[in-house]
């Protein structure tokens, strides 16, 4: 068994030099996992958007830096909260190219309710390293805890394949690029952990092979 990802967040929105980036890479190399996917904050009220984006990045390169004289690999993800710098393409697009050697993972659930799900995909696709398989729906079918999508839309975690998800299509763009990286099915705030992973691996096999 190997561990996907190991993620955390990391105050670089307002400490640039925070050292738990380094921390996080850390703890990725002791459990073995070659990817690691930061949290670097959220837009501040007494801080300008401009310095924290400046400050993120630092904090972000600095961190890549460090990870890969151990051979791992540093992504981001579409954080969907609407006070983050990168809940949305164009916001993961914007670090990418700050620093060449940051990388990306594809949260499907993320995107919903915000922007089209293939037009992200295609955006990003060349620096995919990682998929959260996130599936959710607009009603409380397999929770009762939901968390709203950036636009405001009501969004519940359900299993993988059975939410409203074109998660098919997000197969066959992965199959696309010839992806052959982890798909960690995602559903925080689940009732029922058990039945979502089994009905999420039983999707996966019928779906993906």
């Amino acid at each position: 068994m190997t561990i996907s990802s190991v993620y955390g967040h990391c105050p670089f929105a307002t400490d640039p030099k925070s050292d738990a980036g380094f921390r996080l890479v850390d703890a990725a190399a002791s459990a073995g996992s070659r990817l690691v996917m930061p949290l670097p904050g959220l837009y501040v009220p007494d801080i300008s958007d401009a310095q924290v984006r400046e400050n993120i990045t630092v904090g972000l390169a600095h961190m890549v830096d460090y990870a890969a004289k151990g051979g791992i690999c540093v992504t981001i993800e579409d954080f969907d909260d609407p006070r983050s710098p990168i809940n949305s393409s164009s916001g993961m697009l914007y670090f990418g190219v700050q620093i060449p050697e940051l990388y990306y993972t594809y949260d499907t659930g993320n995107f919903y309710g915000s922007e089209d799900l293939h037009a992200a995909f295609c955006s990003i696709q060349s620096k995919i390293r990682h998929v959260h398989g996130k599936d959710v729906t607009a009603t409380p079918i397999f929770t009762e805890n939901g968390n709203p999508s950036i636009s405001g839309q009501p969004r519940y975690a359900a299993p993988f394949g059975l939410g409203d998800v074109d998660t098919r299509g997000v197969i066959a763009d992965l199959h696309s690029i010839d992806y052959e990286g982890f798909i960690t099915a995602e559903f925080f705030g689940i009732r029922d952990y058990a039945s979502a992973i089994l009905d999420s691996a039983k999707w996966f096999q019928e779906n993906c092979f």
